[in-house]
Formats: structure tokens, C-alpha cells, sequence
């Protein structure tokens, strides 16, 4: 987790998916393609799952409750 964006939702009344994708399409519009992979606290999300757009969302304790870290991912230069 060395680059992204991070997202803070505090709607835990709807599902994790619905929260997760909202901050997936935000990241899309602002950056003009979808993140590498999704970061969240374990108690949004017990085990991995994924996304339209192929994002891989993965629990970590290092992520804040209600907050979506949002990984950039770093492309290969141009040679």
C-alpha cells in the first residue's frame, strides 16, 4: 500500500459491495481507470472478493474502520 486514494464511508446500513463500488467509481472518474486492488478493515469484510472492473477488494487491520484505501498501482516505464 505505497499509493492511492483513500476513502472514508460511514454508511455501514448498506452492503459492502454498494459502499466499496461507489469509491471505485469515484476513482474512476477522477483518475480515468479503476484502482489495482481495494483495501478495507477485516470488519467490512471477512474474506476476499471482487468487483466489476476486475478489483480485487482484500481485508487488512492496517485500514481504518469505514475507510476504502484505494491502490493506484504503479505502471512499468515507458521504454
Amino acid at each position: 500500500m505505497k499509493n492511492g486514494m483513500l476513502w472514508y464511508d460511514n454508511q455501514s446500513m448498506k452492503p459492502v459491495e454498494d459502499r466499496v463500488q461507489k469509491a471505485v467509481d469515484y476513482f474512476i472518474a477522477k483518475y480515468g481507470r479503476p484502482p489495482f486492488c481495494c483495501f478495507v478493515h477485516p470488519d467490512m469484510l471477512a474474506e476476499p472478493m471482487q468487483l466489476k472492473d476486475a478489483v480485487k477488494v482484500i481485508p487488512d487491520q492496517h485500514v481504518l474502520k469505514n475507510h476504502i484505501w484505494l491502490e493506484i498501482g504503479v505502471e512499468p516505464p515507458n521504454s
